[in-house]
């Protein structure tokens, strides 16, 4: 947000549209036109980029998985608390840190993992974080769930190597 911030404040982006932005086409203009009913902005551009990222509602998806995860309370919607108003709710899922969910009665389902999509909200992701040579914070979460989920080798005291499941067979 704070290079969209930085867009915005060195006019390269221009947000005075405000909510609910109507587009239509300008056809004696060859130009864009877009309205803001709430602000009575106008404004007009050659080209439009559609940057939205597609919502994820838990309970509406398509697949069955996660509104019966719902259903049987494995998992709940994360929201975010509204002050003096309703409590701001995306659809992704409570999640820990770990990226385990939280169920519907606030304990954490430690066999369960997500990423992407239904983490929207409480965790965010970028397609960014997959370029390569960066240190993205997207990517060390990924792989501190990798490690916890996968053995690790480690010499044992007779010199050949072991997992952690094979010390600890529970």
């Amino acid at each position: 947000m704070e290079k969209v911030t930085a867009l915005i404040k060195s006019g390269r982006v221009d947000i005075s549209v405000g909510p609910g932005a109507r587009l239509s086409c300008d056809e004696e203009r060859g130009l864009f036109r877009v309205d803001g009913p709430a602000t009575g902005a106008e404004r007009f551009a050659d080209a439009l980029v559609d940057a939205r990222v597609h919502g994820f509602d838990a309970e509406r998806d398509v697949m069955a998985v996660y509104p019966h995860l719902l259903r049987r309370g494995i998992v709940r919607k994360w929201s975010n608390p509204g002050v003096g108003e309703a409590d701001f709710v995306p659809g992704g899922l409570d999640l820990t840190p770990e990226f385990h969910p939280v169920r519907a009665d606030g304990s954490v389902e430690p066999r369960i993992a997500f990423l992407g999509p239904p983490s929207e909200g409480v965790m965010y992701h970028q397609i960014g974080a997959l370029r390569p040579d960066k240190d993205h914070h997207v990517i060390r979460d990924i792989l501190c769930w990798i490690h916890a989920f996968m053995p690790q080798e480690q010499e044992s005291p007779a010199g050949g190597k072991t997992t952690e499941l094979e010390r600890d067979p529970s």
